[in-house]
């Protein structure tokens, strides 16, 4: 088994000690996923939203966005950051966002969307934990940088 690197392990860390305890290991729902957001990160986490709610995002402010519509159920969260103008964005997948949600590119015509794209074995798109994770890329993010997050 190949060893961790340091941000996977910090991934680790974040989800077993802060995220998998306050909302369990399994899916997540939009209320939880605010709550735990403005107690992590104040007033820089403005929400959980669904595809077609997607809201104006400002500098230093990070945001959770459902794939679905808010009618329908729900499938995946992915995690957005602005920082310096640019917007980053991480699926737990490792998929291109304009293929996933293009509503956010839309939106976002004339901002610079960087993502964080991971090597993911397709197997594992089985996962449930993709609100936890999107809240430790946040957390990551707010705590270690960008640059940090963006090698997970």
């Amino acid at each position: 088994m190949a060893e961790m690197s340091r941000v996977d392990q910090i991934n680790e860390v974040v989800l077993d000690q802060i995220m998998y305890p306050y909302l369990g290991t399994g899916a997540t729902f939009m209320n939880d996923l605010t709550d735990l957001g403005k107690l992590l990160f104040k007033k820089k986490y403005i929400g959980t939203f669904a595809s077609d709610k997607i809201p104006i995002i400002k500098n230093n402010q990070y945001m959770i966005l459902n794939l679905d519509t808010s009618k329908m159920q729900g499938s995946h969260w992915i995690a957005v950051a602005r920082l310096n103008d640019k917007l980053y964005v991480y699926d737990s997948f490792g998929r291109n966002t304009n293929s996933i949600i293009p509503a956010l590119q839309k939106k976002y015509r004339n901002i610079k969307i960087i993502e964080s794209l991971r090597d993911v074995d397709q197997d594992s798109f089985t996962e449930f934990d993709c609100g936890q994770r999107s809240l430790a890329w946040l957390f990551i993010v707010d705590h270690w940088g960008i640059d940090m997050a963006l090698k997970l």
